[in-house]
């Protein structure tokens, strides 16, 4: 590797490392949903509907915006980095799903590589309801921390709140096949899709090369590939 490099990617994490995310003092107190501004983003608790009920699924989403030349990280970071986090305080027969990530984009960094997102991203989740929930208002708290970086990086934290009304059953005006809009529908259809039918992927991996060939009946498709699991590439 570039000792130049490894230097600038010793010295972000440095100041990674000497701030430490225990140490950072979060924006919000868990009241309201955002937009929440912190360093070199905001970041806002959103649902498609403002309720629930016993045995629904209810789409929702954490969105950052972020300023010019700064980003957040994928599942998968690459070479450095950390992705969003969120642990959910809600009341019994609430609860929510892992955060989802959007296909993300590739963030080179000299001879390294790093996947996230720049300007702006909705990770989608899910609300879940049981009979335990309790008709009245529920409310719903997200500890969140994440990573932000562009020559350095920034740990930030946030804790985001937001008020549910709890029904007893499906309001008759819901529509069954009702398609998410806004930022969380985009985010929906920004998801990763299982291959084709018909697709197959082979791979041949020696000390010094990995290659991934795709052979799909979607002529005209352009694919990439992004390492899943940190651990194995």
């Amino acid at each position: 590797m570039n000792m130049k490099w490894l230097g600038r990617l010793l010295a972000l994490w440095a100041v990674v490392c000497a701030s430490g995310y225990a140490q950072i003092e979060p924006v919000g107190d868990g009241k309201t949903p955002g937009p929440l501004k912190a360093q070199h983003l905001t970041v806002e608790l959103v649902t498609q509907h403002p309720y629930v009920y016993p045995s629904g699924e209810f789409n929702a989403g954490l969105v950052f915006t972020l300023e010019e030349g700064w980003h957040v990280y994928w599942l998968n970071a690459g070479d450095s980095g950390e992705p969003p986090h969120a642990k959910w305080a809600m009341p019994a027969g609430i609860s929510a799903t892992d955060l989802k990530f959007p296909v993300p984009q590739r963030l080179p960094l000299g001879p390294l590589m790093d996947f996230g997102y720049e300007e702006g991203v909705t990770f989608p989740f899910t609300l879940k309801a049981t009979e335990k929930a309790k008709p009245g208002k529920a409310h719903i708290e997200a500890k969140v921390d994440w990573l932000v970086c562009a020559q350095v990086c920034l740990p930030g934290k946030a804790v985001l709140g937001m008020d549910l009304d709890v029904l007893p059953a499906k309001p008759s005006e819901e529509k069954t096949d009702e398609e998410p809009v806004g930022a969380i529908g985009s985010a929906l259809k920004s998801l990763p899709t299982p291959l084709p039918d018909g697709a197959k992927v082979s791979v041949n991996a020696t000390p010094t090369e990995f290659l991934v060939t795709l052979h799909s009946p979607d002529k005209g498709e352009v694919w990439e590939f992004y390492p899943f699991d940190q651990e194995q590439i």
